[in-house]
């Protein structure tokens, strides 16, 4: 995993839009909207994960950091201690 989005509400879903969600909105719009076949799946208001892999060499993944992003209701950024702070994140149940 390259990064994620944590927890992103969707601001819309447009079915006869081409593209997908790699279209830029302004920068601090808070704007995420499921474009595409792909809004089949999504709704306006729907909680997301988004996540972008990549391939890396065998060097580069052991020193590889994947960037999570944390945000609040409005897909403004937060600090993972926010996020935990408002229920959105919370401890991991671990393996057995």
């Amino acid at each position: 995993m390259i990064g994620k989005l944590h927890q992103v509400t969707t601001t819309a879903a447009e079915v006869d839009y081409i593209g997908s969600c790699a279209i830029e909105a302004p920068g601090g719009s808070g704007i995420i909207s499921v474009n595409g076949s792909a809004a089949h799946r999504a709704r306006d208001s729907d909680i997301l994960i988004l996540a972008a892999f990549g391939q890396f060499t065998e060097i580069e993944a052991k020193t590889h950091s994947p960037q999570v992003i944390f945000v609040n209701q409005h897909n403004q950024i937060t600090t993972k201690a926010e996020t935990t702070g408002l229920g959105v994140m919370t401890n991991p149940v671990p393996n057995p």
